[in-house]
């Protein structure tokens, strides 16, 4: 048995960049709170982590798409009620 990552290395988006993609797809004002110094304790300090996916590319997966037209299908089919 093997495990594999499935994840688009072309489309790598931070927390930020997905609520600013959904946000506009859904055609809502997204607003966002600085946080204190608290709430920036809690934060993960890694700058990118997100998955490897070589091991699934190898066996010639590839995404067909990247992130924004991603979200846009998502938003799409929530709205039409299909999820």
């Amino acid at each position: 048995m093997n495990a594999y990552n499935i994840s688009n290395p072309s489309s790598v988006a931070s927390i930020k960049d997905m609520a600013e993609l959904l946000a506009k797809g859904a055609g809502v004002k997204l607003v966002m709170d600085v946080p204190d110094a608290k709430e920036k304790k809690a934060f993960n300090p890694m700058q990118n982590s997100s998955l490897n996916s070589e091991k699934l590319m190898s066996l010639g997966w590839n995404g067909l798409f990247d992130a924004r037209t991603g979200f846009e299908h998502t938003v799409r089919i929530i709205k039409e009620g299909k999820l």
